[in-house]
């Protein structure tokens, strides 16, 4: 199973990795991207599995400056649906709220879930909410069971 990651924090990255290598994906099929521009080149490689980080670094077209936004993931996603791309992804996040100018505030996780799955069914397949003292590792788990079969 080739599985895409999309995260920029180094640490969140390793410690996502030895869950999916704990779990039997081989570490040599994961593919990992820093920020926007990387994931959007490589979703269009065949992967079976995206986890998906809301919060991370978009270059500026005109500058090449890159700037974090709160909602990337979500751009990430709409790119997904438009091109027809159908891969099951997890959000993967850190954040328990999401603020980014130009789009209505997203107060809370929950709030997130609810957006993710009514704007794209079939392709989210779920959250991780990911702090040191939440059991996120099993949440992970219960959403990798189903696709490692």
């Amino acid at each position: 199973m080739k599985i895409l990651v999309v995260e920029d924090n180094d640490l969140k990255y390793r410690r996502l990795l030895e869950v999916l290598t704990s779990c039997g994906f081989a570490s040599e099929n994961v593919t990992r991207s820093k920020n926007q521009r990387s994931a959007l080149i490589n979703l269009r490689l065949h992967h079976d599995l995206v986890l998906l980080d809301m919060t991370f670094e978009v270059l500026e077209n005109k500058s090449q400056t890159a700037t974090l936004q709160a909602l990337a993931g979500l751009q990430v996603m709409q790119y997904m649906r438009r091109t027809g791309l159908q891969t099951p992804t997890i959000v993967v996040t850190q954040h328990s709220s999401f603020q980014q100018p130009g789009t209505p505030v997203i107060p809370d996780i929950e709030t997130l879930d609810t957006v993710l799955k009514t704007n794209f069914p079939g392709l989210y397949r779920g959250y991780v909410f990911m702090t040191e003292t939440n059991n996120w590792r099993e949440v992970l788990i219960s959403h990798l069971r189903p696709l490692n079969g």
